[in-house]
């Protein structure tokens, strides 16, 4: 009698320990596929975003550019955050560059590069604004200008903008690796919830034949 009670109680915590296991895995399966959905939504954001710069950017052209002049215009004014409901106007120098296109000989500003020309079309680069520039910046990139008169740049196909870009940033390249990773986090999320599914069947055909042999 005591024996069988023993069993009993035996069996009993046996059971209790296989139904923790079998909520355990069954939240680990739940947590992977929400964190393979939220995978997969930032995926599609990001392909979303990237594959929207990429279309308007109408800068697919190389070619190269020969500096035909570069100069200070002058103080240009932006707006930082200095808090919580607190903005400040600051002013950052402007260097203006005009570049010759030597596939066709017309003239066009230079940019940095899309965000750049988006900001100012006027200066060819925009620091970040704060509450005093850095002038070693702006001068640098003018003394790299005397010393580097042609290089490669990126124009239009049909050359009806005022801009030319040296850096081009959403790029074939750039609109690659913006897919690449997200696309292997969400093969990564699929692989661990298939291997959870396959550990937790596993289990459960264990304890069946388990309980068949008894």
């Amino acid at each position: 009698m005591q024996r069988e009670e023993s069993y009993i109680g035996f069996y009993r915590r046996k059971k209790k320990v296989g139904s923790f296991a079998h909520q355990t895995q069954s939240s680990a399966v739940r947590s992977g596929e929400g964190g393979k959905f939220s995978k997969m939504f930032l995926w599609t954001g990001s392909r979303a975003a990237q594959g929207s710069q990429y279309e308007r950017s109408v800068w697919t052209e190389e070619s190269w550019c020969t500096v035909l002049n570069s100069s200070n215009i002058g103080d240009m004014t932006c707006t930082f955050s200095c808090g919580s409901d607190c903005y400040e106007v600051s002013k950052y120098p402007c260097l203006q560059v005009f570049v010759i296109l030597n596939s066709s000989g017309e003239v066009y500003r230079l940019s940095h590069t899309e965000e750049t020309l988006e900001i100012n079309p006027e200066c060819f680069y925009v620091p970040k604004c704060k509450k005093t520039c850095n002038m070693t910046v702006i001068e640098s990139i003018a003394e790299h200008f005397k010393r580097h008169q042609q290089f490669p740049c990126f124009h239009d196909r049909e050359r009806k903008q005022e801009n030319v870009l040296l850096t081009r940033l959403y790029g074939p390249s750039t609109l690659f690796h913006s897919l690449f990773w997200p696309t292997c986090m969400a093969v990564g999320g699929t692989l661990i919830i298939a291997m959870v599914k396959l550990t937790q069947y596993l289990s459960l055909l264990c304890e069946s034949i388990s309980k068949i042999k008894r």
